[in-house]
């Protein structure tokens, strides 16, 4: 069966961003019933179809595939805020040294921007001046990391986390003198 104009246009929408009821209203349905409708549209086998062609297209237009956008997630879930650190220990060097005044803040030294890595660099979400020196300013890993569990089926449907038996099998050490 064919698609109508307006499911059409609510595909076309929907993959704007991912949102139902905006996309039944951005497409003509009634803004009252539009959250029902957005969801019976989800549910429709043809409107599916072409949501998953037109995600393709953009995905093929943008040269990614989904596995990129994974990565990148768990690269920042993943993210380990002590490798942007200079020396974590840092115990030789002096707070009030004045060489080192805008770069140490409690015996900590944040690593110059250049010295970073690209995987590094792609977890900061911010970076500003303060009257101490530069701060960066990390994506939430606990966002990464529920984007993660939701795309890896470790959430029910109602979005709660599921329960799983995690085993720990615990040897006994084998030397025996």
């Amino acid at each position: 069966m064919a698609l109508t104009d307006k499911q059409k246009r609510f595909c076309e929408e929907y993959v704007v961003d991912l949102n139902a009821t905006q996309a039944a209203i951005r497409a003509g349905y009634s803004e009252k019933g539009a959250k029902v409708r957005g969801a019976d549209l989800l549910t429709n086998v043809n409107v599916k179809s072409r949501i998953a062609e037109l995600q393709k297209a953009i995905s093929d237009k943008l040269d990614f595939e989904a596995i990129d956008v994974v990565r990148e997630v768990a690269r920042l879930a993943f993210s380990d805020v002590t490798s942007f650190l200079e020396n974590p220990a840092n115990e030789d060097k002096q707070e009030d040294d004045e060489d080192n005044e805008d770069n140490f803040t409690h015996g900590l030294a944040l690593k110059k921007l250049e010295d970073l890595t690209p995987d590094q660099t792609r977890c900061i979400a911010e970076i500003r001046p303060t009257q101490w020196g530069i701060v960066y300013k990390l994506h939430s890993k606990t966002d990464a990391l529920e984007k993660l569990m939701k795309h890896l089926g470790l959430y029910d449907k109602d979005n709660t986390q599921k329960k799983q038996d995690i085993v720990i099998e615990i040897k006994p050490n084998d030397d025996t003198d």
